[in-house]
C-alpha cells in the first residue's frame, strides 16, 4: 500500500473510496406550495377519514351488541331449563307427598 501511496497520483486515489449521494426530497412552503393540492390538512380528507372512523366504531359496535344479545339468549334459555327442572322437582316432591 505504501508503494502505491507513493507512485499513484491523488486522482486515483481518491477515486478508491466509496462515494456517497444522498438525495433529499425539498417542498416548497408557503403560498402556492404545500398548501395546494391533496393534503392531510384539506378539509375533504379529514371529513372523509372522520367519516370512516366514525363508520367502523358504530360497525364494531353493533357487532358487539349482536354477540351480547346471543349470549343474553343463551342466558335466558339456560334459566328456562333450570326453572323447569326445578318445577319438575318440585311437582314430583308434591305428588309423593299426597
Amino acid at each position: 500500500m505504501s508503494l502505491l501511496r507513493t507512485s499513484a497520483p491523488r486522482s486515483l486515489l481518491a477515486s478508491a473510496r466509496p462515494i456517497m449521494n444522498i438525495s433529499v426530497r425539498t417542498y416548497a412552503g408557503g403560498p402556492g406550495g404545500s398548501d395546494t393540492g391533496a393534503t392531510a390538512s384539506s378539509t375533504g380528507f379529514k371529513n372523509r377519514e372522520q367519516g370512516q372512523e366514525k363508520e367502523y366504531i358504530v360497525r364494531a359496535e353493533q357487532d358487539k351488541l349482536k354477540k351480547l344479545r346471543e349470549q343474553l339468549a343463551k342466558q335466558r334459555k339456560h334459566l328456562d331449563d333450570v326453572e323447569t327442572a326445578i318445577n319438575d322437582l318440585h311437582g314430583e316432591s308434591g305428588n309423593k307427598k299426597q
